[in-house]
């Protein structure tokens, strides 16, 4: 005899299924992961571990302790020098300054003044340059044998040839020029 079929609502699920009109249950939650939220973001494995990390940073703190040298202090001079010899037997050599001529012009008259150290020795055009290089002649007697040619500037060039002529006439064996002051 057949069996009079029942409407969907009175028959009985399957094993496994839920009954008619219920949600499925979800699933067990996987090991090690937390249940989340609904809106909440995955943040599955975010826990760090930090102890490897302060291991390498306190490493790494010993290591520039250890290699860093500190600067010694200034002025300070590590020197091994013999104890049986000094200064008794060492002739000190005197440096001799260099004979310096001086050319100053004067732009209002146009002429060229010459100085040998602080002396004046006149006009360049009358005869200043001739009492120069004899006042050189008798500086170098005393072993000076550099000259040092300090002109102005705006000084013309004429008179700058015509000194360092004088001075290689007197056989100076080094003659330099100064160097111009700031402006």
């Amino acid at each position: 005899m057949a069996t009079p079929e029942r409407p969907a609502s009175q028959r009985q699920p399957a094993p496994g299924q839920p009954p008619p009109g219920r949600k499925p249950p979800p699933p067990p939650p996987e090991e090690g992961k937390k249940k989340r939220r609904r809106g909440e973001p995955d943040i599955a494995g975010t826990d760090l571990n930090m102890t490897p990390m302060i291991d390498c940073v306190f490493q790494l703190l010993i290591f520039f302790m250890c290699a860093t040298k500190f600067k010694t202090l200034e002025g300070k001079l590590l020197a091994y020098l013999p104890k049986d010899k000094g200064l008794k037997n060492v002739k000190i050599e005197e440096q001799k300054l260099p004979i310096r001529v001086t050319l100053m012009w004067n732009a209002h008259t146009r002429q060229a003044k010459v100085y040998v150290g602080q002396q004046y020795m006149g006009i360049a055009d009358k005869g200043g340059l001739k009492a120069a290089e004899s006042r050189v002649r008798e500086i170098k007697t005393t072993g000076t044998e550099k000259a040092e040619i300090d002109a102005e500037p705006k000084m013309p060039f004429k008179y700058v040839v015509e000194t360092l002529n004088a001075l290689i006439r007197t056989r100076v064996k080094e003659i330099s020029f100064a160097a111009a002051p700031p402006s």
